[in-house]
């Protein structure tokens, strides 16, 4: 067999394959004899047709069969021989045989680029901590408090702001023979709702009292018969209701979850959010630090790599946007080719950042051990509030996603150690507000504005490597 690299570009290669007349000669007479077995010819019974007669009755099958065969054999000898390694499925795009002949193939394929590693340790990034804003906890306390809250029956005041209403609406739309009507809407008093504008109408109504205004309804209005159209609307309020809020004691605490005390309830509403303004941190950090990482990079990447990664990005938008209420037509009817260009260089970066950290990686001897997996899955199973015996069960049977998770454990891990070894600087403070006339504020007071030092960032590192010493700009 013969092997020669034809005219690649960028990751993707071609090989032209010239195997000789004796290699194919042996599985065009295999072919023969097997359909000789099965093929059905008038005059002769099964087994018994001439060669000849199959071979120009079958010929194109014949040869398409055998091409398969030599190819399925040879291309693997082929890629052992050059050392390249596809990460797409190599296409036959070109082929010529007959028979006696030698068999000519240009196979395709795409490969991982082959880039240098630069070095990843000592990267500067800018990063401050966000810091805790002990507001956060009332403010959790007051939605929970909101979520919590009773529906009490309004009498002697008409509806105002954060009340519900039920009311007969009926809508007339020019043109349209039958207004449109619900004996029962339920309506929300408030702003900054999608849907608000008929139920804002209502404030200052009375129980009983029927209004009537010309209102015209957005294009995207839940109604298809009134969206886009201006209709007058009759609007009688049937019922106000208010909300209640439950008292913040122990009783609400208790409702809440295993707490005994509101003091306990609190306690593990600000330990939440400080757990969720470490991971927050924490993330913000590590893109910074990928940002660092992968600037300078621009080696090629697998068309092949970027349509998985597309993959991984649609099935959760085509899932939050059918949860939303959009029907499956309606999300195929989605401009995906556009979506998909759009996306196309967060796609090579996503694609890039796997790449590097994969061979940072390697180069680290980073391993996932089985004690590894367990724990992951632990963490995984409780983020979906699923069984960890279920997400193992789940694994076992699903071969790729355990494999998903094993690797993505192991990109974490080498991301950890560029994290690790990286040096932080302070971000530039913002500018001072230099107090003057026309500024707005009050100049009444008696101390002097010293001029300010230009301000050095400091560094600091996230942990030592081995070699390595921390150093602070002073």
């Amino acid at each position: 067999m013969k092997v020669t690299l034809g005219e690649s570009s960028g990751c993707r290669k071609v090989l032209n394959l010239e195997i000789a007349p004796d290699e194919t000669e042996a599985v065009r007479q295999k072919v023969i004899d097997d359909m000789k077995k099965i093929a059905v010819l008038p005059g002769f019974r099964p087994g018994r047709a001439p060669v000849g007669l199959l071979e120009r009755r079958f010929k194109t099958a014949i040869v398409q069969e055998v091409v398969e065969q030599v190819m399925k054999d040879s291309l693997p000898k082929a890629l052992e021989e050059t050392g390249l390694k596809p990460v797409s499925t190599p296409e036959v795009v070109e082929s010529d045989y007959d028979f006696g002949g030698a068999l000519k193939a240009v196979v395709a394929f795409e490969v991982l680029p082959d880039f240098e590693l630069r070095d990843y340790r000592g990267l500067e990034v800018a990063h401050r901590d966000a810091a805790f804003d002990p507001q956060l906890v009332e403010h959790e306390i007051q939605r929970r408090r909101q979520a919590r809250a009773s529906l009490q029956e309004v009498t002697g005041r008409p509806a105002r702001r954060g009340d519900f209403l039920a009311a007969v609406f009926e809508a007339a739309v020019a043109g349209q023979a039958e207004p449109v009507r619900d004996e029962r809407m339920y309506l929300l008093v408030e702003e900054n709702l999608k849907h608000s504008l008929v139920a804002l109408k209502a404030e200052g109504q009375a129980v009983g009292e029927t209004r009537t205004f010309d209102l015209e309804f957005p294009a995207d209005y839940h109604d298809h018969r009134l969206a886009g159209k201006t209709a007058t609307v009759r609007l009688t309020v049937q019922e106000i209701k208010e909300r209640v809020l439950p008292a913040l004691d122990d009783a609400f605490a208790q409702s809440m979850g295993d707490f005994k005390t509101f003091d306990e309830f609190r306690a593990r509403v600000e330990a939440e959010l400080r757990e969720s303004v470490a991971d927050h941190n924490r993330r913000e950090l590590e893109r910074r630090v990928t940002e660092a990482l992968l600037a300078g990079y621009d080696f090629p990447v697998p068309d092949t790599l970027t349509e998985a990664a597309f993959s991984d990005f649609a099935l959760p938008a085509v899932n939050d946007l059918m949860q939303r209420g959009m029907s499956a037509t309606d999300v195929g009817k989605l401009d995906w080719q556009a979506i998909r260009a759009e996306q196309a260089p967060n796609l090579q970066r996503a694609v890039r950042e796997t790449m590097v950290l994969n061979k940072i990686a390697e180069k680290e001897g980073v391993t996932i051990t089985d004690a590894d997996v367990e724990a992951e899955m632990a963490r995984v199973a409780a983020a979906r509030g699923q069984a960890p015996e279920a997400l193992k069960a789940e694994m076992i049977r699903d071969e790729e996603a355990l494999n998903r998770l094993k690797n993505g454990l192991k990109l974490r891990r080498a991301l950890a150690v560029v994290v690790a070894a990286a040096r932080i600087t302070e971000p530039p403070a913002e500018a001072e507000h230099v107090h003057g006339p026309g500024c707005g504020h009050d100049h009444a007071h008696d101390h002097d504005h010293a001029p300010q030092a230009e301000a050095k960032p400091k560094a600091r590192s996230r942990g030592k490597a081995k070699g390595q010493t921390q150093e602070a700009a002073e």
